[in-house]
């Protein structure tokens, strides 16, 4: 008997069906275009009877508290801030051989600051100040990057405080505005004590342009609990000091003139102190003799004058040409304080210089390089752009249609005082009006690819 044995296999087919993260209505819509950033929601808030709500929790002498280290006394801490406007020299071990010094002492700043905050047993008080919020501002685009490009913040949170004018009535020029300039860190943190998670810079993008689309009580609480984060919460990695996210606090002062601009930053003792500003040349080096007299203080030899800003420039412009790449400056040219003085506007100085005018540059990159770095200078933008002076040969709005980076146009901005930022009200000037749109599309674009496209 032959048994005869049949195998029957069985093949199975799998089907795999990839289902589609879903669109983040809020920020997308159904063909994966962002939906428009609208700038007074996201990325400048200064709707008044909101900021005025936002002032009692996020008030100038809470943000100053939180500051401090633990341990440390508001009434010193405070006190050293305020006295830091009375500078008149390079702190010790900061300043370099033949050095000019460029800090001049704001003694009238100071004293009229020190008369109007209030005091408790003459000490200044921690739960009052001359200040109010006027706006909050979120930039996007100023994030900072490692040397393999990788970010390492977020871009910046500013709060913006001005005179209250319930206490300190002034005129339009007479005013003291100071911006504390957070850094958005990607680290863990805590917050009122409670642990929260590190954020990316996709994640802070997302976070804040999410207000887009929030409104009412539920819009305000977003944003209470954004600008918590950022100001409130303790960082407790080395790469901040006393905890806090801050990168600079800048004081833009125009209670006393000249006008000027000076930066403090966190130092290691913990406390509040003069700083370099980072991509600003000192007025003395411009070769205009008004400000070697104003800024030499009897210091020999003179600086060498423009020709190292120049030198520089011509060093650097692959690298300054590139608006996703940055720069610095040698400590030695960095300034201290800048003053407005039209005669050392770097706008004008670099606009009209031969040697770089005649250096075989592409026309249109050289013109952008020069535009960027006069932004970078802070004061230079006063008298480098706006249209009572000569335009940008070639001009910056052919400039950015043939770079690709769309219309650049200052022809709004008609006097030195728009660039102000924004007005007592909170109102933006006509310079703030058109950097927004620029901030607007570097975060339209950001959330479109990460949000919109990767959907």
């Amino acid at each position: 008997t032959t048994t005869t044995t049949t195998t029957t296999t069985t093949t199975t087919t799998t089907t795999t069906t990839t289902v589609p993260i879903p669109i983040n209505s809020c920020l997308c819509d159904n063909n994966s275009n962002v939906i428009p950033i609208n700038t007074s929601k996201v990325l400048l808030i200064n709707d008044q009877n909101l900021i005025n709500q936002l002032n009692t929790e996020f008030g100038f002498h809470h943000i100053l508290n939180n500051m401090t280290a633990p341990g440390q006394n508001f009434h010193t801490f405070n006190s050293i801030f305020l006295q830091g406007m009375m500078l008149n020299n390079i702190p010790a071990g900061q300043a370099l051989p033949g050095e000019p010094n460029d800090l001049r002492s704001r003694n009238g700043s100071f004293s009229f600051i020190h008369n109007e905050w209030p005091k408790v047993s003459g000490l200044y008080s921690s739960v009052a100040s001359p200040f109010k919020l006027v706006s909050v501002v979120y930039r996007p685009d100023l994030f900072s990057t490692d040397s393999l490009n990788n970010p390492i913040d977020g871009g910046e949170f500013r709060f913006i405080f001005k005179f209250d004018p319930a206490i300190v009535p002034l005129n339009a020029i007479q005013q003291n505005h100071i911006i504390f300039e957070f850094k958005l860190p990607l680290e863990q943190a805590t917050l009122f004590g409670n642990s929260i998670g590190a954020f990316s810079r996709d994640d802070w993008a997302r976070e804040i342009a999410e207000l887009n689309c929030k409104t009412g009580l539920t819009y305000q609480n977003a944003l209470r609990d954004i600008m918590r984060r950022v100001a409130f919460a303790d960082y407790p990695s080395s790469n901040w000091q006393n905890g806090s996210a801050l990168g600079q606090l800048r004081v833009n002062d125009f209670l006393q003139q000249p006008w000027s601009l000076f930066e403090y930053r966190l130092a290691g003792n913990g406390l509040l102190q003069r700083h370099r500003m980072p991509k600003t040349p000192k007025d003395n080096y411009s070769d205009d003799p008004l400000a070697f007299i104003f800024n030499n203080n009897g210091i020999v030899p003179f600086p060498t004058g423009s020709s190292e800003i120049v030198n520089f420039f011509l060093s650097n412009f692959n690298t300054i040409k590139n608006p996703g790449l940055t720069y610095d400056l040698q400590d030695k040219n960095k300034a201290w304080q800048a003053d407005y003085q039209l005669q050392t506007s770097w706008g004008e100085l670099l606009k009209n210089n031969s040697t770089i005018n005649s250096a075989g540059l592409n026309p249109f990159e050289r013109t952008f390089s020069k535009y960027r770095f006069s932004l970078n200078t802070c004061q230079s933008c006063h008298s480098g752009t706006y249209a009572t002076h000569p335009s940008y040969n070639p001009s910056l709005g052919a400039t950015g249609s043939a770079l690709g980076m769309g219309v650049i146009d200052f022809s709004t901005i008609t006097t030195p005082n728009n660039f102000l930022h924004v007005d007592a009200n909170g109102n933006p000037s006509p310079f703030l009006q058109e950097d927004l749109l620029n901030r607007k599309e570097e975060l339209e674009t950001l959330i479109g690819v990460n949000e919109c496209i990767s959907n």
